[in-house]
């Protein structure tokens, strides 16, 4: 029997890394998943590498919505209604990465990080919210960041966002609870995604920067999204059905290390 055997589920941002590995994993445990990107090219062409993997009648849906966007994130909620039904899960994952420093970030440049980071998470989970309610049952995970934890330099907007994420998590689980809804933080470290190896990549000595990151791991490499992906499956299954309210760090240890 498959975890998620006839559940729907909305996936944000799931063209890459993280969000697609989550997709990825869901439909293969019988979920019935919908996502979006703000890119129609990048859901037009993920979705048809998907359903390579899948099958050409694979329960996948995409929407193109910028979860910045109050308007596009409505659009987002009734497609979903309207092609799948009630979500049980909703995975709110979509971020900006948005990386400056703190006396130098513009009015523009945190709002924005605010409005999908933030603001995105909460707007989804707020119109969702009656349609489960009236269910009574839900699960919500909000991934966050251990950058929440210990901050990077000249990266204040996203520090600031991932920090909200942990209070917003907590808020929603004191605040649905009573209507069957969970709500947990998924806090992903530095994980081995495109994004990230080019990152590292584009340092002056690649090798030496990913013998520096690894060593600061005590399993001594970093994590994958697949990794990730089996985290959020734990908190959206009944496998965590008593677990709300937490925070499931997944990092190879790192913040277990002294540094």
């Amino acid at each position: 029997m498959h975890k998620l055997e006839g559940r729907i589920a909305l996936v944000t941002g799931g063209t890459s890394g993280i969000g697609r590995a989550i997709a990825e994993l869901f439909l293969a445990e019988g979920a019935r998943v919908m996502s979006c990107s703000p890119s129609a090219e990048a859901n037009a062409t993920v979705s048809a590498e998907i359903r390579q993997k899948f099958g050409q009648d694979a329960p996948l849906g995409f929407s193109q919505a910028d979860v910045a966007d109050v308007e596009q994130i409505r659009h987002l909620v009734d497609a979903t209604l309207s092609r799948f039904g009630v979500p049980a899960i909703l995975i709110n994952n979509a971020a900006s990465n948005f990386q400056r420093h703190t006396a130098e970030t513009e009015l523009g440049e945190f709002a924005r990080t605010i409005d999908i980071n933030v603001r995105g998470y909460w707007y989804l989970a707020r119109l969702l919210y009656p349609h489960m309610a009236e269910r009574g049952t839900g699960s919500i995970v909000n991934v966050a960041s251990t950058q929440a934890y210990q901050m990077h330099r000249n990266s204040f907007p996203y520090n600031v966002s991932k920090g909200a994420v942990l209070s917003l998590t907590k808020a929603m689980a004191v605040d649905f609870g009573a209507a069957g809804i969970r709500a947990n933080s998924l806090t992903p470290g530095f994980i081995d995604t495109p994004l990230g190896r080019d990152w590292v990549n584009q340092n002056p000595d690649p090798q030496k920067r990913w013998e520096i990151i690894h060593a600061s791991h005590p399993l001594g490499r970093i994590p994958t999204a697949d990794e990730v992906a089996k985290a959020a499956l734990f908190l959206a299954s009944d496998d965590s059905s008593g677990i709300t309210g937490v925070e499931l760090r997944v990092d190879c240890g790192r913040q277990a290390l002294r540094r």
